[in-house]
């Protein structure tokens, strides 16, 4: 996995299916996944407003899937990749496509 660019901080989030890495940068998060090892060089900040409205967001999730997430992404990737996670963030929670 290539590391996003211009990352702020990140911090380790609870969740049913086991820890997730969250990373931020000053747009929004740019990374969330399991099985992700601690970033190097990149400060934890559970407390970086990105990150934090994202573990708030993830904590109502796992209790209410069709709370909807506002916390801002800040995508990265080729254009196609940007493109796809684009329209899966339309696909209803629960829902395929």
């Amino acid at each position: 996995m290539k590391t996003p660019a211009g990352l702020l901080a990140q911090a380790t989030l609870p969740s049913p299916l086991g820890p997730l890495t969250a990373a931020a940068t000053a747009h929004g998060l740019a990374l969330l996944a399991f099985d992700t090892p601690p970033l190097p060089g990149v400060p934890v900040d559970p407390a970086q407003p990105w990150l934090a409205r994202a573990a708030a967001e993830m904590a109502c999730y796992w209790r209410d899937p069709d709370i909807p997430f506002t916390v801002p992404l800040d995508l990265q990737g080729t254009d196609f990749q940007r493109r796809v996670w684009q329209a899966l963030t339309t696909i209803a929670s629960g829902r395929t496509c």
